[in-house]
């Protein structure tokens, strides 16, 4: 059985909420990084990257007034609906957050894409994830144009045409499980067991 789990999909299928339903009664042994989307009234506005510390702060969205004084939001918009961005966050904080996960019995990477793994010391330390000896659950963003970020790649791989995020779909140690709205029950009965086995 390979070490690591990762679910694919449309947006919106329930992914990440799959996941968050067989982590939650699980803590304190689990660990890792999740992506919170931000609304302001029934618009989304932002995205913060969080740790995954306790089970009443694992919230995929939170409904706030003001994004003004929050931290660690990677993707934010201005009141003109203009967006920015501030990849930084996970070469730093999502670094220290992976680091401080690495004494529990599961670690989860959600979400992983394009974006993110273009920060070559986080897509460093994810790597380093995947290849330790805890286990990692997570999401990989569908994303048919992954840009290159081949710097932080083992070496066999940094002259090829392949992305990183397609390197992590066909690493030895994952397993990639497509996720529709047909085989949702399917896929929760393989992240339930996953999950149980890992925090025994």
């Amino acid at each position: 059985m390979k070490k690591n789990l990762f679910l694919q999909g449309d947006i919106g299928v329930g992914k990440s909420s799959l996941i968050r339903k067989n982590l939650l009664s699980h803590f304190p042994k689990v660990g890792g990084i999740y992506v919170q989307r931000i609304y302001i009234g029934n618009s989304y506005v932002a995205f913060k990257l969080n740790p995954l510390e306790n089970a009443e702060d694992y919230q995929l969205n939170l409904y706030v007034t003001s994004i003004d004084k929050m931290d660690d939001l990677f993707l934010y918009s201005d009141q003109q609906g203009k967006w920015y961005k501030n990849l930084e966050v996970f070469n730093t904080k999502a670094i220290t957050y992976l680091k401080k996960s690495m004494t529990k019995k599961i670690i989860l990477l959600d979400e992983l894409g394009e974006l993110e793994l273009n920060c070559t010391a986080y897509l460093k330390a994810v790597l380093d994830v995947l290849e330790g000896d805890i286990p990692a659950i997570g999401v990989i963003k569908s994303s048919k144009n992954a840009k290159k970020v081949r710097a932080a790649l083992p070496e066999k791989h940094k002259d090829s045409n392949e992305t990183p995020l397609n390197y992590i779909k066909s690493h030895p140690q994952v397993e990639l499980l497509n996720v529709t709205k047909h085989n949702l029950e399917i896929i929760n009965n393989r992240v339930k067991s996953f999950v149980e086995e890992a925090v025994l």
